[in-house]
């Protein structure tokens, strides 16, 4: 399969031996704020370096994260894969074909503020 910042390495499924056994090699802590777990809190396997990011199934890849640090990583992740896409396709696509972003150069402004056609 060809990794882009569109497509990457499919997700794998651990078993529950494995979840446990990575759970006690990483010592029981979430990889993020360092918090040591216990059995009831809430905490799942997560890529360190997430796939959409470039990231692998490999088991050195893999950490635990609490329920608590969770939504932070993701959006971290998912931010960090988006400006991955935009500097991409500043990169690869011409000038001409990108879509203009700022000001409709179809309207102008007028001194009281009021948006009117050219």
């Amino acid at each position: 399969m060809n990794i882009t910042p569109w497509h990457h390495e499919p997700r794998i499924s651990l078993t529950e031996k494995q979840t446990v056994k990575l759970f006690l090699e990483r010592g029981g802590c979430c990889r993020e704020c360092g918090r040591r777990l216990c059995p009831k809190d809430d905490w799942i396997v997560e890529h360190v370096i997430a796939l959409e990011c470039g990231g692998t199934n490999e088991w050195d890849n893999l950490g635990i994260t609490c329920g608590w640090c969770k939504p932070q990583k993701d959006a971290k992740d998912h931010s960090q894969a988006a400006k991955q896409r935009d500097v991409a396709v500043k990169h690869l696509l011409p000038k001409g074909l990108r879509k203009r972003r700022g000001w409709n150069t179809t309207h102008r402004k007028k001194l009281n503020g009021k948006v009117v056609p050219k």
